[in-house]
């Protein structure tokens, strides 16, 4: 137990909590719905050894294969420092656009007054896009919570777009 708890100590704390962990019996855990044995390894300095029981040339080290959880875990959660940040978000509070598609729409029709369809498309997709990181940052800081000021998710087309492409 004690070098279980050593090894969950190597993980950062928010990824450490997003593991399941529960204790079966001696030298017996599941580990993310996985059950596991420990055992000590005949090679010195190779500590506690891992064997997914059902997976029975499965054996590590207990601390690479925590850390190899652990970074299961993170992703799954959003919690990888090399993950966008918009991955963080669940899906259904994420920042959306109501009249993007209108904007869109009118893009199309109105292709001789713009001049350049999808120069002006990806720049609304690149501002959208910064909007986006900047709401999954407020979100990921706690503070942006629309529901709790009387907000919707959805932002009117970023300022600049022509007034032609707004109807």
């Amino acid at each position: 137990d004690s070098m279980m708890a050593s090894a969950l100590r190597g993980l950062m704390p928010a990824i450490a909590a997003k593991l399941m962990l529960r204790r079966l019996g001696v030298g017996k855990y599941e580990i993310d719905g996985r059950k596991v044995s420990l055992r000590w390894a005949e090679q010195p300095g190779l500590g506690l050894l891992v064997r997914e029981d059902e997976v029975f040339e499965s054996e590590m080290p207990l601390i690479a294969y925590i850390a190899q959880a652990g970074n299961v875990a993170a992703s799954l959660s959003g919690l990888r420092a090399d993950m966008p940040k918009i991955s963080r978000i669940p899906k259904e509070r994420r920042l959306t656009f109501a009249d993007a598609e209108d904007a869109e729409k009118n893009l199309a029709q109105n292709i001789d007054k713009v001049g350049n369809e999808r120069c002006e498309s990806m720049r609304l997709a690149v501002e959208q896009a910064r909007l986006r990181e900047q709401a999954a940052e407020a979100y990921e800081y706690g503070m942006w919570n629309p529901a709790g000021h009387g907000l919707t998710r959805a932002l009117p087309p970023p300022p600049g777009l022509p007034l032609a492409f707004l109807g």
